[in-house]
């Protein structure tokens, strides 16, 4: 999903559900695109799953970028994704830690 197609979504979910529970639904949607690629990619090294990290972080600054009313953080989802990896993929966690700097780059 490209992000004008997240931003149209949180947008629909904003209005039935609020921003905290649209921003959750968000964020839950993107790491299961974590779980898609690495699985579609078939991404096995760290250089691949840094590489798909990065790739939905760029994407989620993209929305941040054409969110006119500023709700969204640059970086927010990796660094959502670093903070909770160990609940939300404990098998990308070592790759997180170890290529954070390269990932934000």
């Amino acid at each position: 999903m490209k992000a004008k197609e997240y931003l149209e979504m949180f947008e629909k979910d904003f209005q039935e559900v609020g921003d905290r529970q649209a921003t959750t639904n968000l964020v839950n949607i993107m790491i299961g695109e974590i779980k898609d690629l690495i699985d579609v990619r078939r991404a096995t090294t760290e250089g691949a799953v840094v590489s798909i990290l990065r790739e939905l972080n760029q994407k989620w600054n993209a929305l941040c970028r054409l969110d006119k009313k500023r709700r969204f953080k640059p970086d927010g989802f990796i660094k959502y994704v670093k903070h909770r990896a160990t609940e939300v993929l404990p098998a990308i966690l070592p790759t997180l830690n170890k290529n954070m700097k390269e990932i934000l780059r």
